[in-house]
């Protein structure tokens, strides 16, 4: 009797690395806009309140400040 074939993976790897908690990933956007129109403490608020962990809050916010001084030096 022939055994079954294993299924092969159909998502590419480099699509296997993305996010896969897509409503923690909504907040984490949420926090981002906040931190743009309330600022990086308010926005650091909101995502504690939704139980993202300190380490992703200080990334993803950092991050946003980065990218926004790189903008402002280029001009």
């Amino acid at each position: 009797m022939k055994q079954p074939e294993e299924k092969k993976q159909t998502v590419p790897p480099e699509e296997n690395k993305r996010r896969r908690d897509w409503k923690k990933a909504d907040v984490v956007d949420r926090g981002i806009e906040m931190a743009t129109d309330q600022g990086h403490s308010s926005a650091a608020r909101f995502l504690e309140q939704h139980d993202i962990r300190p380490d992703i809050i200080e990334r993803v916010l950092r991050q946003r400040l980065d990218r926004r001084s790189r903008t402002r030096d280029a001009l």
